[in-house]
């Protein structure tokens, strides 16, 4: 998770004031370019797992009014990494049966 810097990440993460911003609402996954969810040392986690909207860590959508655009951004790019990488697995098959026969 990401969006908490420093110190104890449980403490501090609501404040009694409504109005500043809440780091509560700033916590949520890192990702790479291509959506792909990060551990902590900024390594997917797996080749196949992406994030978009609301799990990506950073921003207050609320106060912000980003959410629309965090949301469809983030799932346009996420969609065309996997289609990417499966166009690219497509064509090694392609080219292992060619090579097979």
């Amino acid at each position: 998770l990401r969006g908490v810097d420093g110190g104890d990440a449980n403490s501090d993460l609501l404040t009694g004031d409504y109005w500043p911003d809440q780091a509560l609402f700033r916590i949520g996954v890192a990702v790479d370019p291509a959506m792909r969810v990060l551990d902590s040392q900024g390594t997917p986690v797996y080749d196949n797992l992406h994030a978009a909207g609301s799990l990506l860590g950073g921003a207050i959508r609320w106060s912000e009014k980003s959410g629309e655009g965090i949301a469809i951004g983030s799932a346009w790019a996420a969609t065309s990494a996997i289609l990417s990488s499966a166009a690219a697995v497509h064509e090694r098959e392609g080219e292992d049966h060619v090579r097979a026969h």
